[in-house]
């Protein structure tokens, strides 16, 4: 049994905040696409607006990733698997273990970390 731990402390404000920039960066993107469109061929404002561009699709790519990492350390309810005998304790998808933590408003659940079993053993047609 191997083990990747993940530190607990509360990030579902962080996966908020890290969905509320990556909306004002889409609409940041598509208000320099319109203002690029009404720009002439040549001119030094449609560069400007091109770079815009450039700049918030690399930080969406920024924010993506950060909010991919945080989905792993704090998943979503539908990627859960709770127990029958202890709704406290979950699995997801990719094998790790959860433990629920009561909130005054609900119910979180926290990664403790991954979890995989390995043989010891080797098998009979490995040399």
């Amino acid at each position: 049994l191997t083990c990747g731990f993940h530190e607990l402390r509360h990030r579902g404000k962080e996966k908020v905040s890290l969905m509320e920039q990556a909306e004002a960066l889409e609409d940041r993107y598509n208000r320099a696409v319109a203002k690029s469109h009404r720009e002439g061929l040549f001119s030094l404002d449609k560069i400007k607006y091109e770079r815009e561009k450039w700049l918030c699709l690399e930080e969406q790519t920024q924010v993506r990733r950060k909010y991919s990492l945080m989905k792993t350390v704090e998943p979503n309810l539908s990627d859960l698997r709770p127990m029958r005998s202890n709704p406290d304790i979950a699995l997801t998808k990719e094998g790790s273990i959860c433990i629920g933590v009561k909130k005054t408003l609900g119910h979180e659940y926290h990664i403790l970390g991954r979890f995989a079993l390995a043989s010891t053993m080797p098998h009979e047609n490995t040399e």
